[in-house]
C-alpha cells in the first residue's frame, strides 16, 4: 500500500485500483473452507475486482452476483431482491452495500478491500451484525488486514466532532467506480456504435464488464483478536465490566496503578487494552466481590505460613 495517497481519511480509490493490492488468502478457497453454508456479502476494491470475484464464485458453482454503481436501477433491484430472498448466496459489491444496507439473513462478511477509515470498516462489518431472527452470529473473513489495523467491531471507540471536519466519509460515484466509462461502444453482435449506455439499442447486446484479478498470497485465515480470549465462567460480567470493577477496587483501596490490569490478566487470561484505563470505575458485583475476598484470604494465609517459617 506504500505510495497510495490518503484522500478524506481513506485510500484514494483510483490509486488503490491501479496498485497491485496483495490480499491474504484466496477469497473463494477460504470462503469454501470456512463459510460455504453462510449468506455472504463480499466487499471488493473496485468494479473490475468486483466482477472478477463474482465470476470466480460462479465458476465453482456458487450462486453469486456483482452489485455496483455501473448497473442500472432495474438491475440493482433485481440483484437485491434475489440476494435478500436468498436465491443468491454471495453478493460481491463496491460501496453500495456499505451504508444502511439491511439484510438480516447475512451471517458472513468477506473483506477484500483495504481501508484506513474506521467508519467504513465498521460499516462493512456492520452489514452482518443486523438483528437476526435466530439471534445468530456473523463470521468476518478479513483478507485486507483491516481488523488488525482498525480493531474489532465491538471495540470501544471514542468519537468526537472536530471543527471543520466531517464525521463520515463521503465518496463520489466517480471515485467509487475506479475507472472512467468509455464514451463509444462497438456492438460485438451487430457492429452498431452507441454511447451513454451499456445495452446496444439495435440488438440488445450488453457491454461486458472488465475483470481484474488481485494477487493473493498463499495462506489460510486463522482466528484473531477476541476469539482467542478465554471465556469467563457463566455468571461473570463481561471482560470490560470486570476490568471496570477491578478499577473501582484499585482506587478505593489505593492499590498500585497496575493492580487492576494484573488481576484482570489472572482471571481473563489476557491483558486489557490500554484505553480501558480511562473507563469509569463501577463497584464489584457479588461474584467479583467474593472472588476478591477469596484471593485476599488466600494471600493472608500464605503470608502467615511464610512468617511461621521465618520469612518476612
Amino acid at each position: 500500500m506504500a505510495g497510495i495517497k490518503i484522500v478524506r481519511g481513506d485510500y484514494e480509490v483510483k490509486k488503490l485500483s491501479d496498485a497491485c493490492v496483495v490480499l491474504v488468502g484466496d477469497a473463494v478457497d477460504n470462503w469454501l473452507r470456512l463459510a460455504s453454508e453462510r449468506h455472504t456479502i463480499v466487499f471488493a476494491v473496485d468494479i473490475a475486482h468486483c466482477e472478477m470475484l463474482a465470476h470466480r464464485f460462479k465458476a465453482v458453482g456458487i450462486k453469486a452476483a456483482a452489485l455496483h454503481t455501473r448497473l442500472d436501477q432495474d438491475e440493482r433491484d433485481e440483484v437485491n431482491d434475489a440476494f435478500k430472498s436468498q436465491r443468491i448466496q454471495v453478493l460481491v459489491n463496491v460501496g453500495i452495500a456499505s451504508y444502511g444496507y439491511d439484510a438480516p439473513s447475512v451471517n458472513c462478511i468477506q473483506i477484500c478491500r483495504p481501508t484506513q477509515s474506521i467508519v467504513l470498516h465498521l460499516q462493512m462489518i456492520g452489514r452482518g451484525m443486523r438483528p437476526k431472527p435466530d439471534g445468530g452470529e456473523c463470521m468476518v473473513l478479513d483478507h485486507a488486514g483491516n481488523v488488525r489495523n482498525l480493531g474489532m467491531a465491538d471495540d470501544l471507540f471514542r468519537w468526537r466532532l472536530d471543527d471543520g471536519k466531517k464525521a463520515c466519509v463521503n465518496w463520489s460515484k466517480r471515485e467509487e467506480s475506479g475507472e472512467p466509462d468509455p464514451t463509444v461502444h462497438t456492438c460485438e453482435e451487430c457492429g452498431h456504435l452507441f454511447s451513454l449506455r451499456r445495452v446496444c439499442p439495435q440488438c440488445g447486446w450488453k457491454v461486458p464488464y472488465s475483470k481484474r484479478d488481485v494477487e493473493a498470497t498463499e495462506a489460510d485465515l486463522v482466528p484473531i483478536g477476541k476469539n482467542m480470549v478465554k471465556r469467563l465462567p457463566e455468571g461473570w460480567p463481561s471482560h470490560e465490566a470486570l476490568f471496570q470493577m477491578l478499577l473501582y477496587q484499585q482506587r478505593q483501596k489505593k492499590y498500585s496503578s497496575g493492580w487492576a490490569r494484573t488481576l484482570f490478566n489472572k482471571r481473563a487470561g489476557c491483558w486489557p487494552p490500554a484505553h480501558w484505563s480511562d473507563l469509569a470505575a463501577i463497584p464489584p458485583n457479588k461474584r467479583v466481590r467474593n472472588w476478591l475476598i477469596h484471593r485476599s484470604i488466600a494471600y493472608a494465609a500464605v503470608q502467615r505460613k511464610l512468617k511461621a517459617q521465618g520469612y518476612g
